[in-house]
């Protein structure tokens, strides 16, 4: 009797079973409301949305990081030939005090040169006065190209701030962190 008791129960367990997998087989589905569905097409709307402007801005900001990057090398390469025209410039100016320097001797000479050597600096004295203005118009023109690179480097300076700054408006344009993608159901 135990096993009849066993039997029966074990088939109305699988009666039962069976009935409900088989109705829950045949159940309508449950139509969506008309909200639900407007709200969804709101959200993917707006998700769509969002998606395009951080794309627009994701471009945006590789142009812009790029822009300050080809600034910045630009500025170093500026500022390697100012030192290079500031290096040559002191060699220019050390050349033409040395110049001057012995100018100035071969134009006072002292009364204890003999008059055949007081003579021959006479002569030497044009080739002097010709080097120094050699000399000076060296240091002139590496002078001039120096304030050019100065107002080149102060030029692309402001070019860079100005990448820069448009980064920072990029930046404070984006959606804040976390409020980026969001999941189906989540507020608004």
């Amino acid at each position: 009797m135990s096993k009849f008791r066993i039997g029966l129960v074990a088939t109305l367990f699988l009666g039962i079973t069976m009935a409900v997998a088989l109705r829950a087989q045949t159940r309508p589905p449950a139509p969506a409301s008309d909200d639900a569905v407007a709200a969804l097409v709101v959200e993917i709307r707006a998700l769509r949305t969002e998606l395009s402007q951080v794309a627009s801005a994701s471009v945006r900001s590789q142009l812009l990081v790029t822009r300050v990057q080809l600034q910045e090398q630009r500025l170093m390469h500026l500022d390697r030939q100012r030192a290079d025209v500031s290096g040559k410039l002191a060699d220019a100016e050390k050349n033409r005090t040395a110049l001057a320097a012995q100018l100035k001797m071969f134009e006072n000479p002292g009364t204890d040169v003999p008059a055949q050597q007081r003579h021959e600096m006479e002569k030497m004295l044009d080739g002097f006065k010709a080097q120094v203005q050699i000399a000076q118009a060296n240091e002139a023109a590496l002078r001039t190209e120096q304030d050019g690179l100065l107002n080149a480097i102060s030029t692309e300076q402001s070019r860079w701030s100005d990448f820069n700054n448009r980064l920072d408006d990029l930046e404070r344009a984006l959606p804040a962190a976390g409020s980026g993608l969001r999941t189906p159901g989540t507020a608004r």
